[in-house]
């Protein structure tokens, strides 16, 4: 259960383009985040936007860099829990790969949102030490909600007190307040230590004392510097594209780049996917479209489900279709036969594009198919339900 213990940090390179002279780059690394939680943070820190860069085709590029160590165990050890599915993983690396490569995800993400920019707060003699206009404000200001920061020290510090007073229950009272406060006061380097000092007696307590030394670690700290000098600037990446990923031999055979005008928002970004799928797979002759449907329905059996949405409209034309050859339509059927059954990406409320996805079963109603029909009827109801 190694994602315990991983944090990562959102790192941007920032272009200053201004009238003060030579183009100028900046790198801003912000707050760390534990990885159990959404793997794209939102912000490198209060009022910091962050985004991914994006590839020729116009997606969102996921660019994760790892120490060489952490990499390293990634790649000697088996993944945590594989479900019983057909081609597992072999190794953690492997499952983390699969994990992060979603390009329907980063096509909606890419597309549908404006390039990304940040706003700068800067000395005109000294713009190389610009730093984001938020951040500044969030200094000068201080935070603007002090009590919702109290509240959570406060709950910290009895997590605290009561996870050293379960590790430390036999020592007399002032003993355990000693050894209780003295680690408190080198953070942040004892929220790094500790876990695994304490990993070689329990390692349940180091998972449950990370956590609650991660509570303790100061937020809104800015890391600043030129590019080269940035935090994992350094490091190996975990970078792919979509006609070397996963799903190379699915989506990556399309032809894909980035809609002028571009969309309007998420929506409208995946149904605009979901058409242009549709209308190069008709390009295909039979067998490559057959070959297509069946390398799809492949992967979602071996739980590689990043492609699979953007090729259901296609894969109902081609049932709906009276003049579709016989090997396409059974290919499309047995794709949405294995999309539709268990495990299935449900359609949650804070999905991007979640009304886009619950049409794109909806529509797999009208199929002359009772098993694809009532799987998509029911899968459109319970993401309809979760809505409300």
């Amino acid at each position: 259960y190694w994602k315990l213990h991983a944090h990562g940090t959102p790192c941007t390179v920032v272009n200053l383009a201004g009238d003060w002279g030579a183009p100028v780059q900046r790198a801003f690394c912000g707050d760390r985040f534990v990885f159990t939680a959404p793997y794209v943070p939102k912000e490198l820190l209060a009022g910091v936007p962050f985004a991914w860069t994006r590839d020729a085709h116009g997606f969102a590029l996921p660019d994760v860099r790892l120490r060489a160590d952490a990499r390293a165990w990634l790649t000697s050890h088996a993944p945590e829990g594989p479900p019983p599915h057909a081609d597992p993983p072999s190794t953690a690396y492997a499952a983390l790969q699969i994990l992060l490569d979603q390009p329907v995800e980063q096509a909606i993400a890419g597309w549908s949102a404006p390039t990304a920019t940040m706003a700068l707060a800067f000395d005109p003699r000294d713009p190389a030490n610009a730093e984001p206009a938020g951040f500044v404000e969030t200094k000068r200001h201080g935070s603007s909600q002090p009590s919702a920061a109290i509240a959570a020290a406060l709950f910290g510090l009895f997590l605290w007190f009561q996870g050293m007073a379960l590790l430390m229950g036999g020592l007399p009272r002032k003993a355990m307040l000693f050894a209780a406060i003295l680690p408190l006061l080198p953070l942040p380097w004892w929220g790094e230590q500790v876990p695994r000092a304490v990993e070689r007696l329990d390692s349940r307590v180091a998972a449950f004392v990370s956590v609650m030394l991660d509570g303790f670690e100061h937020h809104g700290r800015l890391h600043a510097s030129a590019p080269s000098d940035a935090m994992y600037a350094r490091e190996e990446r975990m970078l792919w594209s979509l006609d070397h990923g996963t799903y190379a031999q699915t989506l990556g055979r399309l032809h894909l780049v980035s809609p002028a005008p571009a969309p309007a928002d998420a929506n409208t970004a995946l149904a605009l996917l979901s058409n242009i799928v549709a209308s190069q797979m008709r390009e295909f002759d039979a067998a490559t479209r057959s070959a297509l449907f069946d390398r799809l329905q492949q992967e979602k059996r071996a739980d590689r489900r990043g492609a699979g949405l953007a090729f259901l409209s296609a894969a109902r034309e081609a049932m709906l279709d009276a003049r579709a050859d016989t090997a396409v339509a059974t290919a499309a059927r047995g794709f949405l036969d294995a999309w539709t059954t268990p495990p299935i990406d449900l359609p949650l409320p804070t999905d991007a594009a979640f009304n886009e996805r619950v049409r794109l079963y909806t529509e797999l109603a009208d199929i002359p198919d009772v098993e694809i029909a009532d799987g998509g009827r029911a899968i459109a109801a319970r993401a309809i339900a979760a809505a409300h």
